[in-house]
């Protein structure tokens, strides 16, 4: 059995999937001050006179780290760059402690200055006068050679043995160039390390408890999982894994649709917008971006809007009543003391659940008079300026995506038109408001079955992920692999094969080492077809007009995707679509 649990910012869901069906589905009120209740209690309902030992896999997707950089809800985090010579990193000066140091490691990965033992003194000083426990240290050239970093390391260690409980290294967080991205994502990984570790800790142990064994994993930005344990090093990386879920999810359900495709993901605090291009989802290819930060984070692109089923209902100084992109609480019509959006639909019968009446007497306080038509003209205007909220963020989004290069998990798109033909919707609306979207975009729609747990699907499908790197330096004969320590990762290059070790040849080791690594680990995933090569990078080294050798830099990863397993066994066909029957579309 796999289970798969989207901790939202307003409902956590849960699936269980028993002999490649749906055989159970919860969905709970998150607790946002403790996480893990919400789990244990979609956990218990899924688990209900259930073999637990037949449990395999779970797999969680979380709002937690987006929610703890949102918020700032982390502890002052210090930050040190060692950006070398013919850069002024003032700007990126984003921690509550930055200090910037001398030393410096050129692009072939050598010393070129090293460290001033009186400039560490006074950084030891500051350290421990500034009372911080939590640090990044980022080094420009560190991917090419990070012995600086771990110098510093050592140094801070024995100097402060007991000051210091997190240090977290630039090559290691972030192996890629761009100092800037390494910076940031190093740093937003060392804030949010103490409050994942406390997550991962009592999950880890709340679900022992209840006696389940399974292997329990994170979904990451791209799509992919990684183990939970994973986290306390990388937990940047479950960044707008909520996003993830709904796209995977969207695959699960409709990944055989080969045609542009809308993703809407109405939740109840936020909506996100994604695309898929012949049935394959979009990527950012530098890193994603949360809030002010550029990260190298690699994930599937979307655009969060924060107007949701919970969205409530105002009226502005003008008199005029508009829908607000903030959520205050529930719907009247399930309990809430506030008109919503979800209170429009349920004065509308586009929603059959809920309590009417209670609608109704929210709705009234926005009114001139009590009259049961005036208020349901009311709520359709909501809804309509819903529609043209959703219009207008798409429309932003295909136009910005006109305007620069587009990626999909495979390839670079070149001579794709970014013109959607359907609308597909998952969330608890998605019944109710998918219609009438969908003839306001003049779109198709695809209401896919389950749509109400989508998210909680795609995670519990996702497969697991790997992300390799190789550099290679064929003037000095060498080439290191990630993932390995120094000694073992460093293989020498040598002096018959320095002429023949080409780009093609570095690729195949990075390919056969990433294969290689996801059998290790019992990927469901292992096959060639699977391992894919996502950046590279080469140049000649020249010096006294000739060619001395080259530098290689190769990143390759399992692509995201859903488990080959259950590739097919969801899929909604496109004539399981929702009619636009007349009762269901909403005039203005």
């Amino acid at each position: 059995m796999i289970i798969g649990i989207d901790i939202g910012g307003t409902h956590t869901d849960g699936v269980l999937i028993k002999n490649q069906q749906i055989h159970q589905t919860s969905k709970v009120i998150t607790d946002q001050n403790n996480l893990t209740t919400s789990i244990l209690k979609v956990l218990d309902n899924l688990l209900l006179n259930q073999d637990k030992d037949q449990v395999t896999r779970i797999v969680f997707s979380t709002t937690l780290t987006t929610n703890l950089i949102a918020q700032k809800n982390y502890p002052p985090t210090g930050l040190i760059m060692i950006p070398g010579p013919g850069l002024n990193p003032d700007w990126l000066k984003i921690a509550a402690h930055n200090w910037v140091i001398s030393g410096s490691i050129d692009h072939r990965g050598r010393q070129v200055t090293a460290f001033n033992q009186e400039e560490l003194n006074q950084l030891q000083a500051e350290i421990q006068c500034a009372g911080i426990t939590d640090l990044a240290i980022v080094g420009k050239f560190s991917t090419r050679n990070p012995v600086q970093e771990k110098q510093l390391t050592a140094f801070l260690q024995s100097s402060l043995p007991d000051r210091l409980r997190n240090i977290q290294l630039g090559h290691q967080i972030a192996p890629v160039l761009n100092f800037p991205r390494r910076v940031q994502t190093t740093w937003l990984n060392t804030a949010v390390y103490q409050e994942y570790s406390k997550f991962a800790a009592s999950v880890q142990r709340s679900v022992l408890e209840r006696g389940i064994t399974a292997e329990l994993f994170l979904l990451k930005a791209d799509g992919g999982t990684m183990p939970l344990e994973n986290g306390l090093s990388a937990g940047v990386e479950t960044i707008k894994s909520g996003p993830a879920a709904s796209i995977m999810g969207f695959l699960a359900l409709t990944g055989t649709d080969n045609r542009t495709s809308l993703l809407l993901d109405i939740g109840g605090t936020t909506t996100d917008i994604a695309l898929l291009i012949g049935g394959i989802p979009l990527f950012e290819p530098e890193g994603v971006q949360i809030g002010n930060y550029n990260t190298s984070v690699r994930g599937l692109l979307n655009r969060s809007i924060s107007f949701g089923g919970d969205s409530y209902v105002y009226k502005d100084q003008t008199g005029n009543i508009r829908l607000q992109s903030k959520r205050i609480g529930p719907a009247a019509a399930f309990g809430g003391n506030t008109p919503t959006l979800t209170d429009a639909l349920v004065i509308t019968k586009l929603m059959s659940k809920g309590d009417r009446e209670h609608a109704f007497s929210a709705f009234e306080q926005l009114t001139e008079n009590n009259d049961p038509n005036q208020i349901i003209t009311t709520a359709r205007a909501i809804i309509q300026q819903f529609y043209q909220i959703i219009a207008s963020e798409v429309e932003k989004l295909l136009n910005e995506l006109k305007q620069r290069p587009v990626y999909t998990i495979h390839e670079l798109l070149t001579d794709s038109e970014l013109k959607p033909e359907v609308v597909m919707m998952i969330g608890g609306p998605a019944n109710a408001l998918l219609p009438g979207i969908a003839e306001f975009l003049d779109l198709e729609p695809v209401l896919p079955r389950y749509h109400h747990v989508a998210n909680a699907l795609g995670a519990a499908l996702a497969r697991p992920t790997l992300r390799e790197t190789l550099y290679a330096d064929t003037e000095q004969r060498f080439y290191i692999l990630s993932g390995k320590d120094e000694a073992s990762g460093k293989q020498s290059i040598n002096h018959t094969q320095k002429n023949n070790f080409t780009l093609d040849k570095a690729k195949k080791i990075l390919l056969d080492y990433t294969t290689s690594l996801a059998v290790q680990k019992q990927n469901p995933v292992c096959s060639d077809d699977f391992v894919e090569i996502t950046f590279e990078e080469s140049f000649n080294i020249v010096r006294d007009y000739q060619t001395r050798g080259q530098i290689f830099r190769l990143e390759a990863q399992i692509k995201p995707g859903i488990i080959s397993d259950f590739t097919d066994t969801f899929i909604t066909k496109t004539n399981s679509t929702s009619p636009l029957s007349p009762e269901r579309r909403v005039k203005p």
